[in-house]
């Protein structure tokens, strides 16, 4: 009788479905690894919301096949590690070393002394702080660019801050071709972020995927002109690209669909965005929703406004796959593949922006041609099954 394979599973949050980005693709990653027959033992930190923590883990763990192992984060821990680290590991990004923890790393090499063939999967480089390179068998998800992202965001603001960027940028240049150059595989989303990691011989693309079983299909023409924006917005390509947004772009959709609703979804708004959205009685702030797969259905455009960031916006292809037309800027469509971007609309200007808006609000067939076309090409291009099975190990017999 064949010996089951076995994978150790690295992620500092946990895998989740409606949570954030990387979380998502954690999950569907996981969920295809359970398919293909693997035992999987998760190591993860106990962060964030402890009822969404508890819910996660207990969904996790009553799955075939799956052993959850949590590791308490303890901040000071992290703090400590990012005083020391800047002086002893000058080469690793801080982001890596704040989650650098001694029971988080005991933990995983006492799996790989249970199993010297698992394959050990890491979602994104922040766990890696964790391991001693080189490491066998060690497959990277990087997801994005973080290097990308930053370079970009340092474009973007204007403070002190930049000075930890900008250092913070020159390590994640070195460290993320370093990971790719000692992993059986890596993988992330663009061929935009693949071309900013210097190391590419073992690097794949993989695009983000979306479940097209949970987003039911928006209906035709709303006569209502409704545009949506959703996103976590502690993070700051979103808070960003939506300040922008509303600073540069919706005043001039008012003025040509003077009756347009903006509604801004997800949770983490800045008092500087709520007191911006307080100015406009056509804007309103939801926070966080526990469906944003039902809540799609009941707008007419969404927009992804992105001024800076890396990888492939997970609120584009989900408005696509329910069917709702997108308005993407040139950095958010960036890193989508090129027949995506002929299936959305993209804003090189406040007024191009707009004017695709506004198109779109008014123009009934206009808006049903991109519902239906983006909806199919999801359908098509981005099921998570067929993404994954990109995935080398994933492949073999």
């Amino acid at each position: 009788m064949a010996t089951q394979r076995k994978i150790i599973f690295i992620s500092t949050r946990i895998p989740a479905r409606s949570e954030k980005g990387d979380q998502l693709t954690a999950f569907y990653r996981l969920k295809s690894f359970i398919e293909k027959g693997f035992k999987v033992d998760l190591i993860c930190f106990q962060m964030g919301s402890k009822e969404k923590f508890k819910n996660n883990v207990s969904f996790l763990s009553n799955l075939k096949n799956v052993n959850v192992h949590i590791v308490k984060f303890s901040l000071l821990s992290a703090l400590l590690n990012i005083f020391f680290g800047v002086i002893l590991n000058k080469n690793i990004p801080i982001q890596c070393l704040f989650f650098k923890n001694k029971k988080f790393s005991k933990k995983i090499y006492q799996l790989i002394k249970e199993n010297d063939t698992a394959i050990i999967y890491s979602n994104l480089i922040r766990p890696l702080a964790n391991i001693k390179f080189p490491v066998e068998n060690l497959y990277v998800d990087l997801v994005d660019s973080i290097f990308l992202n930053y370079s970009r965001r340092l474009n973007r603001t204007k403070s002190i801050k930049n000075l930890f960027f900008y250092f913070e940028m020159k390590k994640l240049k070195h460290f993320e071709s370093f990971v790719v150059e000692n992993s059986l595989e890596s993988s992330v989303v663009s061929e935009q972020d693949k071309k900013n990691i210097s190391i590419q011989k073992k690097l794949i693309v993989i695009p983000n995927g979306v479940d097209c079983s949970v987003f039911l299909k928006r209906k035709k023409f709303l006569k209502v002109p409704s545009v949506v924006f959703f996103g976590n917005l502690s993070y700051f390509p979103n808070a960003d690209g939506i300040l922008w947004f509303i600073n540069n772009v919706w005043s001039l959709v008012l003025d040509q669909v003077s009756n347009a609703k903006l509604t801004i979804i997800g949770g983490g708004a800045s008092k500087k965005l709520l007191k911006l959205i307080s100015k406009f009685e056509s804007i309103s702030y939801c926070g966080y929703v526990d469906s944003i797969e039902f809540e799609l259905r009941n707008y007419s455009v969404s927009i992804a406004p992105l001024q800076s960031g890396s990888g492939i916006q997970n609120k584009i292809l989900e408005s696509m796959c329910a069917g709702v037309p997108v308005v993407a800027s040139c950095i958010a469509a960036k890193g989508l593949p090129e027949e995506a971007k002929d299936n959305i609309k993209i804003g090189s200007s406040p007024e191009i922006f707009s004017s695709h808006i506004c198109n779109l609000l008014i123009d009934k067939e206009l808006n049903n041609l991109y519902s239906e076309s983006g909806r199919k090409y999801i359908k098509l291009n981005h099921d998570w099954k067929l993404l994954n099975s990109k995935i080398s190990f994933l492949s073999q017999k």
